[in-house]
């Protein structure tokens, strides 16, 4: 496996009408990717695209996770693969470490826990953190 996540000249489309920058990045692993641009440019609109939560969003292109293209898989799917879009917001519990928070905010992440017991392990101690 070569790269991690890939955009092959993918294009998103907000409407009929908007105007669509054709994409191409490449992110192997271990790579950080930081992304930034003035306020409408869409970079929440790609993020959300990527995790599968543009569902109107009409796109061409090809959008590659572990050499599969993922075009057509759903929220759910890329969720379980770990792929999750978080969006930036200050409501989270800041007795938790970042992943913890993932974990209680993403049903994916729950669901990828190999066995009951230890997702019951886990949720007994994050909720002692948040001493409930």
């Amino acid at each position: 496996m070569s790269s991690l996540l890939e955009l092959q000249n993918l294009k998103i489309f907000k409407s009929k009408n908007s105007q669509a920058t054709e994409l191409n990045l490449e992110i192997r692993p271990g790579d950080c990717l930081g992304l930034w641009g003035h306020r409408g440019v869409g970079r929440s609109i790609l993020f959300k695209f990527i995790a599968g939560l543009a569902s109107k969003v009409q796109s061409s292109g090809a959008l590659l996770f572990e050499d599969r293209n993922i075009l057509s898989w759903s929220y759910r799917k890329r969720s379980r693969a770990g792929i999750i879009y978080i969006p930036r917001i200050a409501t989270v519990f800041d007795r938790l470490q970042i992943w913890e928070n993932l974990f209680i905010s993403e049903p994916g992440i729950a669901e990828s826990v190999s066995t009951q017991k230890k997702l019951i392990q886990r949720s007994a101690i994050i909720l002692e953190k948040l001493q409930m």
